[in-house]
């Protein structure tokens, strides 16, 4: 290249804005998409990027060749939509009115972009070795003449962050400070010819993200260790007043020595929202970033936080035991759409055979609001710590009987609960005294009763339940085999996202809840219209015939359906609201509609259990005046009596001794006809 103009290129270079030479050296030499150049300068679209970097290039061509000429079509040409441009362009491929000087000097000039001049020293510093690059600079292998030793030095990219200088050197100097087993260790920052440069020790190991890559995924004990080793060292930096903001995989290292070691503070920031500049871009890596940081807070972008750190930590963790990321997309725009829309790959599903503890822990630090997830690293820890299993026998008995008395102490409440219901409702519809009706061991009789049919049809709503959830799982993965797999810009498969949104699903599954309720309540009514008409005795228009044996499969069905709906909304609340308040945008609505989903199941398996005393518990028959009456309620010296078909009276209150009192000895329900010894 004519050394003239290449210096005309230069210098035309550095009288493009801060915008435009990131837009190109981000396009030219990186390789970046134009949407990712618009996330980080905060444009609007692609479009708006691709059109930045037209025009700063069309600026570059006029400062080298002269002129006024707009070329802005032949570079959107060379360009190319939204592939990294080529480093070896063919006269072909060239505009036809682009002089064969200009698309020379251009392809060179796009080469020069692309490719960074090699470095072997930088101040001090001598035998530069190149070990990686990113996004904010390039990492080298350097020996340190002072320490006598090789260290990590990292060199930022010329241009690549509008930060002040003065802010990255007060930054890494802050983090020098820092002493603690798991964050690197930093020894100096400077800048010298134009470029800012941090150096630190140099950690010998693998990076999460090979051993991801190269080794099976973790068991939840081990990623468990990493994540605390990694809330230690966030502890120790959060304390030093300043926050990660780009934790992944790729910058935490595994050293040979063991060490889980904390890397790159590229993106770290000082916690002072007062220093945030409103035209400062994002940084981060959108797949570990938490939803709140892609938004704008007035005219402002959303600083990374203790919390968002937190979000990172559930992602890395998510990623350890799964090889894959919660929140999946293509592009940083897709990774947006997916959190607004609560598109999320949970980890039961990823991975249903890790404790469920440890799965609880993750799934809150990934949840949608920051007020959700732990309040700090420290937290996060604690929670990691009680999740790890515990290899003390004393522990694991004690974890076990808590676990068994707190199932029986459920129990125990659900038999009382449902004897109450069921008693308390047949003395209203048979009219018994509250002085005669039954005491507390009564209910837990009748609980008891009651406990055995409903568990069998709670097996029966079980089994159809599981056999609808094998049929949707056998149609989605038929559904997947044919129409392939979705991959994500890796090559990784992605999994498929959910149909309806949180807010969406939980009130679907509440109207169908309270349609399918209703259904049951209008098909079942005449039911309890005969309930209802018991307090009318001894009127003789009263038609108790629904109420007999012969429609007992009636009966049964009513039961049945209600306590499979009963089962059905019962596992929607154990296993998916949980889930849909972590993910939803506004968690109140969801909540609301849970709490009104626990309202259907109460009435419905009340519902159930209401008709049982009157349909299905034998009484003692006795005979009063020659009447035959059953004895519904007693105390020590009174009875009540009642009979469904007495001509004139139904109900008596008497003393146990009166003369006109026979017990027959005899047991039936209340409407079978002939009597059950």
């Amino acid at each position: 290249m004519d050394p003239v103009k290449l210096v005309a290129y230069r210098n035309a270079f550095d009288h493009l804005s801060a915008d435009e030479q990131h837009a190109c050296l981000a396009r030219l030499r990186r390789g970046q998409t134009y949407e990712q150049i618009a996330l980080d300068l905060g444009e609007a679209s692609a479009a708006q990027a691709r059109g930045t970097v037209t025009r700063a290039m069309d600026r570059l061509l006029r400062d080298v060749f002269g002129g006024t000429a707009p070329r802005s079509e032949r570079l959107a040409d060379l360009l190319g939509e939204d592939a990294p441009p080529p480093g070896d362009l063919r006269a072909g491929r060239a505009p036809a009115d682009m002089s064969p000087e200009e698309e020379a000097l251009l392809r060179e000039l796009l080469v020069l972009a692309k490719t960074e001049p090699p470095l072997d020293t930088w101040g001090k510093f001598t035998d530069l070795k190149e070990i990686g690059s990113g996004g904010f600079g390039t990492v080298y292998s350097a020996m340190d003449p002072v320490l006598q030793t090789r260290v990590a030095l990292k060199l930022y990219h010329p241009h690549r962050s509008q930060r002040p200088t003065e802010e990255l050197l007060g930054e890494a100097r802050k983090l020098a400070r820092v002493r603690h087993p798991n964050v690197v260790v930093v020894h100096g920052a400077d800048e010298i010819d134009g470029r800012v440069g941090v150096w630190m020790e140099l950690v010998e190991g693998d990076t999460l993200d090979e051993e991801v890559r190269i080794g099976p995924r973790l068991d939840a004990e081990a990623a468990a260790e990493v994540g605390i080793a990694i809330c230690q060292a966030l502890e120790a930096v959060h304390a030093a007043g300043v926050v990660h903001g780009d934790i992944k995989a790729q910058n935490v290292v595994r050293g040979t020595d063991g060490r889980i070691v904390l890397m790159d503070f590229g993106a770290a920031r000082f916690r002072d929202p007062s220093a945030v500049d409103a035209n400062e871009t994002r940084t981060g890596t959108p797949t570990y970033m938490a939803p709140e940081l892609f938004k704008l807070h007035g005219d402002r972008i959303v600083e990374p936080t203790v919390q968002s750190d937190v979000y990172a930590v559930g992602v890395l963790l998510f990623y350890l035991v799964t090889g894959k990321f919660p929140v999946q997309g293509r592009s940083a725009q897709e990774v947006r759409n997916a959190q607004d829309d609560g598109r999320m790959l949970l980890l039961r599903d990823a991975r249903p055979d890790l404790r469920h503890q440890f799965v609880e822990v993750v799934e809150t630090a990934l949840a949608r609001t920051p007020e959700q997830r732990q309040l700090s690293a420290v937290v996060l820890a604690e929670d990691l710590r009680r999740s790890r299993k515990t290899r003390a026998a004393g522990s694991t008995w004690g974890q076990l009987v808590t676990r068994v008395a707190g199932f029986a102490t459920t129990v125990i409440f659900a038999v009382g609960a449902l004897g109450l219901i069921s008693s308390r409702a047949f003395e209203v519809f048979v009219g018994v005294d509250r002085d005669l009706g039954a005491g507390l061991m009564d209910y837990f009789r009748v609980g008891q009763d009651l406990i055995l049919p409903l568990g069998v049809e709670s097996a029966v709503g079980a089994l159809l339940l599981g056999l609808l959830a094998g049929l949707r799982w056998a149609t989605r993965r038929v559904t997947a085999w044919r129409a392939g797999p979705l991959v994500d810009g890796t090559g990784d498969s992605m999994a498929r996202s959910p149909r309806w949104d949180p807010k969406s699903a939980a009130a679907m599954s509440l109207i169908i809840g309270a349609i399918c309720m209703f259904g049951i309540t209008l098909t079942y009514a005449d039911i309890f219209s005969g309930l209802v008409d018991m307090q009318r005795l001894p009127d003789p228009s009263v038609d108790l015939s629904v109420l007999s044996p012969s429609n007992e499969r009636h009966q049964v069905n009513h039961s049945t359906f209600s306590v499979v709906l009963a089962v059905g909304l019962g596992a929607l609340l154990w296993r998916r609201f949980p889930d849909w308040e972590k993910l939803a945008k506004d968690v109140w609505p969801v909540r609301s509609m849970k709490w009104a989903t626990v309202a259907i199941v109460v009435v419905t398996l009340a519902a159930a259990v209401v008709p049982h005393k009157v349909l299905w518990e034998p009484y003692e028959v006795v005979e009063y005046r020659g009447t035959e009456f059953y004895i519904v309620g007693s105390s020590d010296e009174e009875l009540q009596l009642f009979s469904p078909r007495s001509p004139d009276r139904a109900r008596w209150r008497v003393l146990q001794d009166d003369p006109d009192l026979v017990r027959t000895r005899q047991f039936r329900k209340m409407f079978e006809v002939r009597a059950v010894p």
